[in-house]
């Protein structure tokens, strides 16, 4: 859809529109999961005591964004395990 000035005026009730928040929410809530499982993963190889703990200060950080990402699903009505699966699906290649 475009106005008079071809510019697109695409409404948040617009089916594409939906899709494409859902699918970015999907992305964000898999790149924040994933960031966690990697820097607990680096937790548990750094080589002091102060470096575990700052790399897992950093994974509670990342873990902690997922809240306000599938509060944004809901808000859109937007089926939770969709998008991220999909994505799962595309990074994997299974």
């Amino acid at each position: 859809m475009s106005d008079e000035a071809g510019v697109s005026s695409i409404t948040p009730d617009d089916p594409s529109y939906r899709a494409a928040v859902t699918d970015l929410l999907g992305l964000l809530s898999l790149g924040e999961l994933i960031a966690f499982e990697h820097l607990a993963a680096d937790a548990g190889l750094a080589p002091s005591l102060a470096d575990k703990a700052a790399l897992a200060a950093m994974a509670v950080a990342e873990f902690q964004q997922i809240p306000f990402i599938v509060l944004r699903h809901l808000h859109h009505r937007a089926p939770l395990g969709r998008a991220s699966s999909r994505m799962t699906v595309q990074a994997t290649g299974s």
